[in-house]
């Protein structure tokens, strides 16, 4: 073997020490979590923590007064996650400095919000069962990392059965009185004897809408089954303005049915006799299938108290959360999904016309990240999936953050929520209100770029890929975004109620200076109508200048809708390539010119250069392969054994997904660095560099011996054995 002799001169050898390694690094302020750790370890690459919980607690003791910012590296491996990981006030960064969480090297820690589901045995046929520990409803399955869906059955419905009386202050749901029907009426014949009423849903929607209720017990009545609604959310689900809400009438779904297990990819899970049972697609292979039966709804709880008591400076960077639960929302022992329009739902049996009461009985969904109350949160790098609820929600006063370089995908409402449709006005001025003026905060100042949101709105149709409410300095920048139910982006609420002709006194001026720019969206609208690849219910929907588009839609379909509906004016549109020439018009000085129709989208170049430049930047086209990897099944990645003592803090950690190398040099030292090869080939000669971390490449056939530094100009080696 011919390598340069210089190398093996004992005084220029760098050897790597455990107990030296693990000594520097907390004087670094640096913690290390590993599913194979113990939460008794003092958090060292050695010795490194089990829980991020216990990563959090150790940074709690440390950041009161930081003078540089503080890494929590999380080994790759599953971390099951049964409840909510909470940030509070105490838990972020300070002086200006940073938490970061991050993923170890390429390695890929998965915090997963599921329970593995083993032990599958055939029942008859292409049905498996299994038994799962678990009291409640089951409404989500991952198998071999792909969607499974509750039994479902469209039915004809008979009408409403029953009534089901309200008053007024009778409990806090009650803010009206009033009377709504009790159960719905299907043929015997269509709906048989259930197993578990109380596990079934009915499901239906409208041309913008889609409605749940859920079933508390059954009936029969003549040629009829009558399923009796859970109340009061029944009554609510009935109670919603524009018929928008849940109809007695018409083509229901009844899904999650026992009796009705009868497609591939569906399933049912008796909850009775914690049995779990599933219809198994075409391939696959129950005995060595990975399930997992998804058990929380949040992931990450990232909660401040107050305007003037934030979590502040939190980074979380390279990783993968998973597999959480569509749960839905409850209300006095009863459980439903109903709401007007768009990603929310109803508290309270209230005012059928939901502007009056400025939509205080309308909340937001639970999201797999929850963040309020928050300054300069930055997600970045992670992925996102199989969400059950809402992917991110920024909901309430985050101030100052980004989602930037996230692959979010298979999500069962919302990609991104930001703000909350009871932001109208900056302070509280009604007990009903969800925030007082202590801690309600519009949501300023948040920056959505390059990321990746993909097959969206799996559960609640009625949702969108990324929703705003009255928000202030929203920039939605180079997203690609594909393949959901209904509109891809929405921006503003209000629908002109409260501008300054409805509320001259007292016009809301929350929501302002947002963009949308260079977004590609496609493959919407899939299911729903009233809506686009962009949506402003806004008030007024005014002083929106946009151009150089390519819209590729059904010909006849109308490019935009800007007539006076809703007090639309001043919006202006220049320099349409497109499918279609049809547009409504007819707001006060609203235009759409330079319309160019190429029927076929044979696009000219102008065109082509429009959507190249449109969607993920080049640097982040690897989004791609992230979703398309799917998820680690197990296991935690491959490092190099550490060795004897050296002489400083540099590192050389092995990644197991590609083979490559990471060179860790945490007091940021100036560097050069060689790779070589078992048979004394450099792979790799590098320029200078200062960088904490460095990827060293090294292609999986060739066995690397060791790394050849200069370290601030002298020469150094590290070690590593060949693989």
């Amino acid at each position: 073997m011919s390598i340069p002799g210089s190398l093996f001169r004992p005084r220029l050898t760098l050897l790597l020490s455990g107990a030296l390694l693990s000594s520097a690094l907390a004087t670094a302020a640096d913690f290390y979590v590993s599913p194979s750790g113990d939460d008794a370890n003092p958090g060292t690459l050695a010795a490194p923590f089990k829980t991020l919980t216990k990563a959090r607690d150790a940074v709690r003791g440390i950041n009161a007064n930081q003078s540089e910012d503080i890494h929590v590296y999380l080994r790759g491996g599953t971390y099951p996650i049964a409840k909510p990981i909470e940030f509070t006030p105490a838990d972020g960064g300070t002086g200006g400095h940073r938490i970061v969480y991050e993923a170890y090297g390429k390695e890929i820690p998965v915090l997963n919000g599921g329970t593995l589901v083993t032990g599958w045995t055939q029942f008859k046929d292409n049905v498996y069962k299994a038994t799962l520990d678990r009291a409640t409803k089951l409404r989500s399955l991952i198998v071999n990392d792909k969607r499974a869906y509750m039994t479902k059955k469209s039915v004809g419905s008979k009408g409403g059965w029953g009534t089901y009386s309200i008053t007024s202050g009778q409990a806090s749901w009650a803010w009206k009185s009033g009377s709504q029907f009790d159960g719905i009426q299907y043929l015997a014949a269509d709906v048989p004897e259930l197993t578990n009423p109380d596990d079934v849903e009915l499901v239906n929607g409208t041309t913008w809408n889609v409605n749940i209720v859920c079933v508390r017990d059954q009936a029969i009545s003549g040629s009829n089954r009558i399923l009796k609604l859970q109340q009061p959310f029944g009554a609510i689900s009935l109670n919603q303005g524009w018929t928008s809400g849940f109809s007695a009438t018409g083509s229901h779904t009844i899904q999650n049915a026992y009796e009705f297990l009868n497609a591939a990819g569906n399933f049912y899970f008796n909850k009775a006799t914690k049995t779990l049972y599933y219809y198994k697609r075409s391939g696959e292979d129950m005995s060595t299938a990975v399930v997992y039966a998804p058990a929380t709804e949040t992931l990450l709880k990232i909660q401040g108290t107050s305007k003037t008591s934030r979590v502040q400076n939190l980074t979380f960077k390279g990783i993968t959360f998973a597999n959480t639960e569509a749960v839905l929302p409850a209300i006095a022992g009863s459980s439903g999904k109903t709401t007007v329009q768009g990603s929310n739902w109803c508290i309270a049996y209230a005012n059928s016309d939901w502007h009056a009461d400025e939509y205080r009985a309308y909340e937001v969904m639970s999201s797999a990240i929850n963040v309020s109350n928050a300054s300069s949160i930055s997600l970045e790098d992670n992925v996102l999936a199989h969400i059950g609820n809402e992917g991110i929600g920024f909901i309430n006063d985050v101030v100052n953050s980004k989602i930037v370089g996230n692959a979010i995908y298979d999500v069962g409402g919302s990609a991104i929520q930001v703000g909350h449709p009871q932001h109208i006005y900056e302070t509280s001025t009604n007990a009903r209100e969800k925030y007082n003026t202590a801690n309600k905060g519009i949501c300023r100042n948040t920056l959505i770029k390059n990321n990746l949101l993909y097959d969206m709105t799996t559960m609640y149709t009625g949702h969108t890929a990324i929703q705003a409410y009255f928000v202030d300095s929203l920039a939605v920048v180079q997203n690609h975004i594909e393949k959901l139910n209904y509109v891809g982006v929405s921006i503003g609420w209000g629908w002109c109620n409260f501008d300054s002709i409805a509320k001259p006194g007292n016009p809301t001026r929350t929501s302002k200076r947002n963009s949308f720019s260079n977004n590609r969206v496609f493959d919407c609208m899939k299911t729903l109508n009233d809506g686009g690849a962009l949506f402003h219910p806004d008030e007024g929907t005014a002083w929106y200048n946009g151009g150089n588009m390519v819209f590729e839609i059904t010909p006849g379909q109308d490019n935009a809708e800007i007539n006076d509906w809703g007090r639309k004016h001043d919006n202006h549109y220049d320099n349409i390539y497109t499918t279609s020439s049809a547009i409504t018009t007819g707001g006060p000085r609203c235009t759409m010119t330079n319309i160019k129709v190429y029927p076929n989208a044979n696009w000219p170049a102008e065109a082509q250069d429009i959507i190249k430049k449109s969607g993920l930047e080049s640097t982040y086209q690897g989004l791609w392969d992230k979703m398309n990897a799917g998820l680690p099944l197990s296991g935690v990645q491959a490092r190099a054994p550490l060795q004897a003592p050296r002489s400083s803090r540099l590192s050389l950690v092995k990644n197991a997904t590609d083979n490559s190398i990471t060179l860790l040099n945490p007091d940021q030292r100036t560097i050069v660095p060689e790779v070589y090869a078992t048979n004394g080939q450099r792979l790799h000669s590098g320029e200078p560099t200062n960088a904490a971390r460095l990827e060293l490449p090294a292609g999986a056939s060739h066995g690397i011996r060791l790394v050849r530094l200069k370290v601030d100009g002298a020469a150094e080696t590290l070690l590593l054995p060949a693989y």
